[in-house]
């Protein structure tokens, strides 16, 4: 086939069609991941020109069509965000566990730490003090054979060796608490 040039079209790489089709896939999963609205809102949007006439299929005011594609469009980019993170290479076995914690946190983390907090801009010191804590009490429990279930790092160990790693353990505890507390009251790390 030509085109209008008399030219001959490329022709189609097959390995770009499967990568087209494994990216429109992996984005109807994250479409079926929004709420009922914004999945509504977002395949309406895909069909008609203009956000008014979104606005008259779903009975609701422009202002708020905007709203709620602005609303979806973020939760998507975090979807497609965290669907890149998971497959992402890691680079190292250590960094392939800091993943693992992050991703399905053990009931002795939890407890430690609380949840990992969300992924902001403002909230960088906080996600690395968390990160840190997170391996200095798995370093801890792994390198000491502490196995508790439910508590992260237990009591003090009388082991000189011992005691230090839990030592740095209750200290990345301590900054993930501090910098939790610099965010409660609205201040950043001075710096």
């Amino acid at each position: 086939m030509a085109d209008s040039g008399g030219q001959p079209d490329d022709p189609i790489d097959e390995h770009d069609r499967c990568a087209e089709r494994l990216e429109f896939q992996a984005a109807l999963q994250e479409l079926r991941r929004l709420p009922p609205q914004l999945q509504e809102v977002v395949v309406i949007r895909s069909q008609v020109w203009r956000q008014s006439d979104v606005a008259e299929v779903l009975g609701v005011s422009r202002q708020r069509v905007a709203k709620l594609l602005v609303e979806a469009a973020m939760q998507v980019a975090e979807l497609n965000e965290q669907r890149h993170d998971r497959e992402r290479p890691v680079a190292s076995p250590r960094a392939a566990r800091l993943r693992e914690l992050e991703d399905d946190p053990p009931e002795w983390l939890t407890n430690a730490l609380n949840s990992r907090p969300a992924r902001s801009k403002s909230d960088g010191a906080l996600i690395l003090a968390w990160r840190r804590a997170a391996l200095a009490i798995d370093d801890y429990r792994s390198q000491h054979g502490y196995a508790s279930a439910t508590d992260g790092i237990g009591p003090t160990p009388l082991d000189p060796a011992a005691r230090r790693s839990h030592q740095r353990a209750e200290h990345a505890i301590t900054a993930v608490e501090e910098e939790r507390m610099l965010r409660k009251h609205g201040r950043g790390r001075a710096r």
